[in-house]
């Protein structure tokens, strides 16, 4: 859903010339507008097919998380603040627009899963990790890996990409909850765009002191222990 940004906000000083850069992608200025604008249509089509399941079929604790993770996302989204600093890689912007919308190609059925207990665990624990990854974001969140300062609160304490960490429980669980070729596909390859941004975001963020201090208080990028 959407790349989403782990750790962007105000500009950072190059470590080699002393002052801020500014770059702009190469997609030009009126990409961000349209994208905003598609993300928002295809959204709308995500969350009235959602909602208008759960009234069917009364299954809110399963659709819920889902619709909400990705609500406040768009809204932030919409509303980031400008980055005085992005990646213009195209790669970098690949997996950022594909781990931003694919999501919202997740498609829920009527048929009971035999795994939707466990499913909508995951998806409440994802939203939890979610929401306090975004609340430490605010509008500092992004798409392609960009400069808007380096976060370093709550859940950012603990792992370098909280809010990455949430959307893949929160897609795991929806996966468990309606299990479906097409939902798996989906989410394998969110997923692989995701890790994709973690390293795009690091890459770019670590051309400032301040992060690459932040790498070495934080070692753990989604898990702890893991990874």
């Amino acid at each position: 859903m959407l790349a989403r940004q782990d750790h962007v906000g105000p500009a950072m000083a190059s470590p080699r010339s002393g002052a801020s850069v500014a770059a702009q992608p190469r997609f030009g200025g009126a990409f961000p507008q349209a994208s905003d604008v598609a993300l928002a249509l295809l959204y709308g089509l995500f969350a009235l097919a959602h909602i208008r399941l759960a009234r069917e079929t009364g299954r809110w604790l399963e659709l819920l998380p889902l619709v909400v993770q990705e609500t406040l996302l768009v809204v932030l989204f919409i509303s980031r603040r400008p980055a005085s600093r992005t990646s213009r890689r195209v790669s970098d912007w690949v997996v950022a627009v594909l781990g931003t919308f694919l999501p919202l190609l997740l498609l829920a059925h009527d048929r009971p899963a035999a795994l939707a207990p466990l499913g909508t665990l995951l998806q409440g624990l994802g939203l939890v990790v979610a929401l306090a990854a975004l609340a430490t974001l605010g509008r500092s969140i992004g798409v392609v890996a960009a400069d808007r300062g380096i976060k370093t609160g709550g859940p950012y304490r603990v792992v370098r990409h909280p809010a990455y960490a949430g959307y893949l429980l929160t897609y795991t669980g929806f996966v468990l909850s309606y299990p479906s070729l097409w939902n798996t596909l989906v989410t394998l390859a969110t997923a692989i765009c995701l890790v994709g941004r973690v390293f795009a975001e690091e890459r770019h963020l670590a051309a400032t002191l301040a992060y690459r201090a932040y790498q070495r208080r934080v070692r753990w990028r989604l898990l702890p222990g893991v990874c």
